[in-house]
């Protein structure tokens, strides 16, 4: 074979055969629906997997329902709620009748429900619960709660703790609860500090690595109470709760920087959708400010975008328990992932491992009786559908509830995307189009040098 067929013979197989790859790797993926066939129209929903975050397409715009003729049906993107009861406290501000410091330290504060307010007896709400309005944090104070009737008799109602560790840890408890009764008039007995109490602040802010003599001035202040208010129940029920699964990452890797004072827990999701994490700590008693990054590229780099900021925090200290560890993003799908914890001056938390926050999600679509059914997806060229999905709508805020569908197992179909610029793929990949030009960079190079020896060696002769 002459020189010049064999470059040409390279040159051929150099592009030849990454678009024959390309080819076969461009397929959808295919998979069988399977629910209880009826006689009649079906609300049908199928539960988005794993493999299907993981292959489908930006916005889930390849996914494509399709009956045994090849039909693409409409469907309805839908995110599982559910409902939830709660109760819901109200606040009414009350109506101070008298205030006085008692015998030993601390005072005592007489009040009622807002007579103004409240004129009728019969209409005054019935409380079951108070709030200690003060602008004062790192403290821990013994409070009582009476109930005082016409007579003024005295009726021990709830005894607690009011405290704060504000510059350890997100907690604050200024309520108290109690059983509620028919009491017009009320007194708390707020106490001085005892020396236990201030042990219990100072050992809490040891533990967190704070200067134990500022905390102790700060306990041995007065107390402070701007107001109370009255704590009156109500049942909510809240609807279109978000049903979220919590689900390990795919890989996780925690870094500590020395330098910037940070804990980074890098993570791969698989695409999953998260709308939030959760961390999983040993450490206990701890504050700290956090934030979720997504990596993004431009052109050759790559950057974080931030997602969320919060705190995180967690108390476990002598029968206080508070705990805030979940932080919330809007619904993304990316890869990878960090979350950057900020430990400033504070030693690094041990951390067990981190949980992603998964939404429910699932295409709902109405089966015809005796019909076949299979979901399509993985084809990146596919352009976002436009479906009439009224009637569906309907007929999920008429809480119809549609029958659960499973998916069969994974079909791939290669060959076939039915996009008519699927040849051109390996262009879109920078790593293979880099490769590309390398090898006809290196096929022009050997050319041009063979061309020069000739050249040198017979100076008639033209390369």
């Amino acid at each position: 074979m002459k020189p010049q067929w064999k470059v040409l013979f390279f040159t051929l197989v150099l592009f030849i055969v990454p678009f024959v790859w390309a080819r076969d790797t461009l397929g959808v993926r295919s998979r069988s629906i399977h629910f209880a066939d009826s006689d009649k129209t079906s609300l049908v929903a199928i539960t988005l997997d794993q493999d299907i975050f993981l292959k489908a397409a930006t916005q889930f715009r390849d996914l494509r329902i399709k009956d045994s003729r090849g039909g693409v049906q409409s469907h309805f993107e839908w995110r599982q709620v559910h409902s939830q009861s709660v109760t819901r406290r109200n606040e009414i501000a009350s109506e101070t009748v008298s205030a006085m410091p008692i015998e030993g330290g601390g005072f005592q504060i007489v009040f009622r429900i807002d007579s103004k307010r409240f004129p009728l007896p019969s209409k005054m709400p019935t409380p079951n619960g108070l709030r200690i309005r003060t602008p004062l944090y790192d403290f821990e104070n013994r409070i009582t709660v009476k109930g005082l009737d016409h007579s003024g008799k005295e009726e021990l109602l709830a005894e607690g703790n009011l405290c704060d560790y504000k510059s350890v840890v997100d907690y604050r408890v200024d309520w108290i609860n109690f059983n509620p009764k028919d009491f017009t008039q009320f007194k708390i007995v707020v106490q001085k500090p005892t020396l236990e109490q201030e042990s219990t602040l100072l050992e809490l802010s040891r533990k967190a690595g704070t200067a134990p003599l500022e905390k102790l001035n700060i306990l041995r202040r007065p107390f402070r109470v701007d107001r109370v208010d009255f704590l009156i129940p109500e049942e909510v029920q809240m609807a279109g709760v978000a049903i979220l699964d919590e689900m390990p990452p795919l890989s996780l890797k925690i870094l500590e920087d020395s330098k910037t004072k940070q804990t980074v827990l890098e993570f791969v999701t698989g695409n999953n959708p998260i709308a939030g994490v959760k961390l999983l700590p040993h450490s206990a008693n701890f504050r700290r400010d956090v934030h979720l990054e997504s990596q993004y590229q431009t052109g050759i780099e790559h950057r974080w975008a931030s997602k969320a900021t919060g705190v995180l925090s967690r108390l476990d200290f002598q029968g206080h328990q508070n705990q805030s560890l979940k932080l919330d993003v809007a619904e993304t799908r990316a890869d990878p992932w960090r979350l950057v914890i900020d430990n400033k001056d504070s030693p690094p938390l041990e951390i067990e491992g981190l949980k992603l926050l998964v939404p429910r999600i699932q295409l709902v679509f109405l089966a015809q009786p005796g019909e076949k059914y299979h979901l399509e997806y993985g084809d990146n060229d596919a352009k976002s559908p436009v479906f009439d999905t009224d009637s569906i709508r309907k007929l999920l805020l008429q809480k119809v509830k549609p029958q659960n569908a499973q998916l069969g197992e994974i079909q791939e179909e290669t060959g076939n995307t039915g996009s008519p610029l699927e040849f051109l793929w390996p262009l879109k990949s920078k790593a293979l189009f880099g490769a590309i030009i390398l090898g006809l960079g290196i096929i022009l190079g050997i050319t041009l040098m063979k061309a020069a020896k000739r050249v040198a060696n017979d100076p008639n002769q033209t390369p």
